[in-house]
This record gives structure tokens, sequence and C-alpha cells, in this order.
């Protein structure tokens, strides 16, 4: 920022100095109220006072004359009080400048590029989308598509015709960005031109599971219903999962009808139920009533997929009960594992009847996963008798599983669960799994405590 009382004509020093002074006093009189003007004001005088002093013994004449601390300190704080908001001014056209320089410099970074292409969209000004457009002319595919979504945040004419342009790109992967960008915008145009992308069987199938997806964070009514219209009318599984993902991703309140009766249906093939109850995982709101309602299904394929949107809930309700007693009547491996997955969003269990089912699990995959879900429980919970049991029944396995499972995937869940535990004999547990396996992943997560 220029200095407005740094470089100062000889002649005029004094007088301006006497005429700063004055102006402080009236703003402080005035804005006495103010806590910043209450902590600075003593100091503001004292530093105007010294100002005076030197321009009595001849100081002022010459520009380094005023590179003092005490005038230095007047400067900045009389700028702050008299021209409020200047700084905070420069310093954003200072970023805007270094955004701008980062997005057109093509020896930059793709990633730095990207990001200053988003950033530049949150300011959303005329200017800033000058410089996107720009950058347009030549970027490649990847930020070409970064571009296209941040587009959706400028409701322009200008920004409009850009995405209708990108929106019909050969590069599939800059038409999806675009799609992105007018989910942003979500106005009847966008509705519009994202139904008929869905819902054109000659587009590929990437293509119209974007559109599915983007009209799905559309916050209105109209999306919504597009979404269960279009369903009812697309025989392609593929884009009938993508619908029904979006469809999962919005609140549960506004949902929770088309999935009661969607869920009853016999006619809906399995495939596509097992996505519904997947997705609801994603649900704004409380799904968790149909989810157990699922959970008791005769078909294993729906319970574990309850089960796993039971898993991927946020802060999900207290169900431990209700999970544990499944737990002891459930036959199948797969449906326990995501049980116990489930299971580790829970705050409160009954440890000893968790001790006893994961104890008495004899099938590897989903013993795994309860072993990990007893270690969660140690490290949570300051329960020595649960320490000393898990120290001596599970680590074992753990460390044999970590070294010799059945898959790489068993051998990481395991290794993974002795550091969650992170007891002394756990510890050492991981030390040998480091010095004993054979394969480089699980010797360097073993050794990253």
């Amino acid at each position: 920022m220029n200095r407005r009382f740094s470089q100062i004509h000889a002649f005029s020093f004094r007088t301006l100095s006497m005429l700063a002074l004055g102006t402080i006093v009236l703003a402080t009189a005035f804005l006495s109220g103010s806590e910043k003007v209450g902590d600075d004001r003593k100091q503001i005088f004292r530093s105007a006072e010294s100002i005076l002093a030197l321009s009595e013994m001849g100081f002022g004449r010459e520009p380094n004359d005023f590179d003092s601390a005490e005038q230095f300190r007047f400067s900045e704080l009389a700028d702050s009080i008299l021209f409020p908001g200047s700084k905070t001014q420069d310093k954003a056209n200072d970023d805007f400048q270094q955004l701008t320089a980062q997005l057109l410099d093509r020896t930059h970074s793709l990633k730095i590029r990207r990001q200053a292409a988003w950033t530049l969209a949150k300011i959303r000004s005329p200017e800033a989308f000058a410089v996107l457009r720009q950058a347009l002319a030549d970027a490649p595919a990847l930020l070409k598509t970064t571009i296209a979504e941040a587009l959706g945040n400028f409701d322009m004419a200008g920004s409009r015709e850009l995405l209708r342009m990108l929106l019909s790109s050969d590069n599939d992967t800059v038409a999806r960005g675009a799609m992105r960008g007018w989910a942003i915008l979500g106005d009847n145009e966008a509705l519009q031109l994202l139904a008929e992308m869905l819902i054109d069987s000659q587009k590929g199938a990437d293509l119209r599971t974007e559109a599915a997806l983007s009209l799905s964070k559309v916050n209105s009514a109209r999306a919504y219903q597009i979404l269960v219209d279009s369903l009812n009318n697309i025989a392609d599984r593929e884009i009938a999962t993508a619908i029904i993902t979006g469809i999962g991703q919005r609140s549960f309140t506004e949902t929770e009808p088309f999935f009661r009766i969607f869920l009853g249906r016999l006619d809906v093939p399995t495939e596509l139920r097992v996505a519904a109850l997947e997705s609801l995982g994603e649900a704004e709101g409380n799904p968790v009533p149909l989810l157990l309602r699922h959970l008791e299904s005769r078909d294993s394929r729906l319970r574990a997929a309850s089960a796993w949107g039971l898993a991927t809930i946020e802060n999900p309700p207290d169900v431990a009960p209700q999970l544990l007693k499944r737990l002891e009547g459930e036959g199948s491996a797969d449906v326990r594992a995501r049980i116990y997955q489930a299971l580790e969003n829970q705050s409160q269990m009954d440890v000893e009847q968790l001790l006893a089912v994961v104890f008495n699990d004899q099938a590897g995959s989903s013993r795994v996963a309860g072993l990990k879900l007893l270690a969660s429980q140690v490290s949570r919970r300051n329960n020595q008798s649960l320490a000393t049991e898990f120290d001596s029944v599970a680590v074992p396995q753990l460390e044999k599983l970590a070294i010799n499972g059945a898959d790489l995937q068993s051998r990481l869940i395991s290794v993974m669960a002795l550091k969650q535990a992170r007891t002394p004999v756990a510890l050492r547990a991981l030390d040998r799994v480091a010095a004993q396996s054979a394969e480089p992943r699980i010797v360097s997560a073993a050794k990253t405590k």
C-alpha cells in the first residue's frame, strides 16, 4: 500500500502532521466506542507528537527521514483509521493478480493452475470471469474441466454461453465438468440441459451417469422429480444405478416415500435394491429405521447392503443393541463383516457380548473385521480387562493374519487393527510383522506407527 504519510515534502510535513493529529483527535472523539481506537489512541498521540518533535528538529527534509519506527507506527495507525479497508483491498488485489498469474502461466503445475481457477471462481467478479475465459483458450483437458465446473459460480450471459459450448465438447471429461457447472447454477435451463443428457440413449454411460449425479446436487423439487421419472423410463442398469445413487444423496425427508415403495416392489431387480440401500448411507436425515428393517431381509445381499448403509452414515443414532443381536444370528460372513463395520460408528455397546461374538466367528473375512472392531474399542475405552483379553486372544491372531493372511486386504486390515489398539503387546507384534512379512506394503504399514 502507498504510504500516505511516509514521503512528505519538507515544507508541508509539520502542517500535515498537525492536520493529521487534529483529524485523529476528532475521529477518536466520535468513535470513542470503538475497541480498536480505544486500544491505539494513546499510541497514535505519542507517534504524532514524536513526528511533530522531529519536524521541529529539522527532520522531514529527505524521504529517508521518515523511516523511523515512530513515523512508521503513526503512518500505520493513521491509515487504519482514516482509510479503513484500504489494506484489505490492496491485499485482495495482490491476491487476484497472483492467482491470475498462476492460472495463465503454463510452467506451473496442473494442480496449482486448477486450484487458482477454483479460487478465482469464488471471487465471482467480472474480472475473475474474464481471466477464466482467457485461460480456456489453450487449457489442457483437465484444467478446462475444472474451469467448466467453476463457471457455474457466474450467473451471467457469458458464462452460460461458455457452459453450453463446453457441454458439447468432444472430450467427455470436459463435458462432465460442464454438467457440474450447470448443477451449480441449478436453474430451469440447467435442469433442462441435464435432463436431456440423462435420457439421451445416444450419449455414453459416463455422461448420462454424470447427468444423474449432477441433478442430484440441485436442491429443487423439479430436479428430484426428473430423477424419479427417468428411473421409471430407463432400462439400462448402470444408468438406473446412478440415478438411485443420486436420489440417495438427497434429503431423506424428501426421498423416504420413494425408497419405501421402491424397496417393497417385487418387480425391482435385487441389484437395484442393493444400490438403493447402499445409497442411503449418504442421505441427509435419518434412514436408519428403514435400513434396520431391511437388515432382517431373507436375502443376504439386501442384508449386506443395509449393513453397509448403516456403516457409512455420519453420526448415526445408538443402534448397537440391534446390531449385536443381528450378529448373533447372522449366517453370512459378508453380512457379519459389514455389521462389524457399522458397529465401529457406535459409541456404546456391550463389550462382553461383542467379545463372545467375535471370538466365536470362524470365517476369515468376517473375523478380521470383528478383530478390528475390538481394536477400536480398546483404543476408545480405558478398560484394562478388555485390553488384556485383546492382547491375549486377538493380537496373536492379527499378527498371524498380517503375515500370512489369505489376501492383501485381510493383511492390511490386520495391521491397521494392531496400530489402532496401540497396546504395548500390539506394538511389539507390529515389529515382528515388519521383520517377517514378504509384502513391501505390509512392511511399510507395520513400520509406520
